[in-house]
């Protein structure tokens, strides 16, 4: 019996196909009927049919083939590939790789794999990074810097207790002694002490800023704390020259006078700090100088 469904011929009479699994019975008709036989009413005839039934006595038309009714789809068979398929009824796949065939169900062999990455674009390699190094540069230029702030805020704390004090007093005391050509020189020499010592002095905290943050990215990371007296210094210097600055814009000569006693005292200890940041820099030049192999722990801020 022929299958209707896959056309597969079974020698014996079963009850499904053992190829597609479709339900067969005994009284059903063959799937390709032969030619030249009659239609059923109201069927139309097939391929090689006559158009008039026997006994009607009109001799028999055979249509051409080009007037013939298509046939009717059928449904692909389960080995065709469709998705309802058994793996066992789906035909191989091909690598396309000379002796490289992968069945379905089966894991891709390495030729395939190989094969499958072969065309992908290679990602280049991103160069390995260099490690932070001590900024060695920075710290000179730092430190020299610092030294040139210390000794411009120095000779100013030292001018503003002595010569520029002494003016103000003298005119508090005695306004008759005090000569023009005097008052005008003092007012010059601390205009420009006061100018180049605050360009130092701002020139000294930003190179400070980016040395310690260059130096603790640094690898190994070296110590950059400043320590407490430090900042106490910078603290108590900064607080006693705005308080002079206050005391300045008094029109009292003894006002002002005292204001540069406190002015002076703030530039001393402003110096003082920066002499202390110049000493951390270069500790901290030695110590990666003498062992620069050796990790340091990182100190908090």
């Amino acid at each position: 019996m022929r299958c209707p469904r896959c056309g597969f011929d079974n020698s014996d009479s079963p009850r499904t196909c053992p190829r597609c699994g479709v339900a067969l019975s005994g009284d059903q008709p063959a799937a390709n009927p032969a030619a030249g036989s009659t239609p059923g009413p109201g069927q139309p005839p097939g391929p090689g049919q006559p158009t008039e039934p026997a006994g009607s006595g009109k001799p028999a038309q055979i249509l051409p083939s080009w007037s013939r009714p298509a046939p009717a789809p059928q449904e692909a068979p389960p080995w065709s590939g469709s998705q309802n398929a058994a793996p066992w009824q789906t035909p191989p796949q091909h690598t396309g790789q000379a002796g490289q065939t992968n069945w379905p169900g089966a894991a891709p062999t390495a030729g395939a794999t190989a094969g499958a990455t072969a065309g992908a674009t290679a990602v280049p390699a991103q160069p390995p990074q260099q490690p932070a190094v001590y900024p060695r540069a920075i710290a000179r230029v730092l430190f020299v810097v610092l030294a040139i702030e210390a000794v411009l805020i120095a000779a100013y704390g030292v001018f503003a207790l002595v010569p520029r004090r002494g003016i103000f007093a003298d005119l508090a005391s005695a306004p008759t002694s005090v000569t023009r050509e005097a008052a005008t020189q003092s007012d010059t020499i601390n205009l420009i002490l006061l100018l180049t010592a605050s360009v130092a002095t701002l020139a000294s905290i930003a190179l400070t800023a980016i040395w310690v943050v260059r130096a603790r990215r640094a690898q190994p990371p070296v110590p950059t704390r400043l320590g407490l007296p430090c900042w106490l210094l910078a603290g108590v210097g900064l607080a006693a020259v705005l308080v002079a600055f206050g005391l300045h814009t008094s029109t009292d000569p003894g006002q002002i006078a005292f204001g540069y006693v406190i002015l002076g005292s703030g530039a001393l200890l402003l110096a003082a700090a920066a002499v202390w940041v110049a000493l951390v820099v270069r500790r901290a030049g030695r110590q990666v100088t003498v062992s620069p192999a050796t990790p340091v722990a990182k100190p908090s801020a």
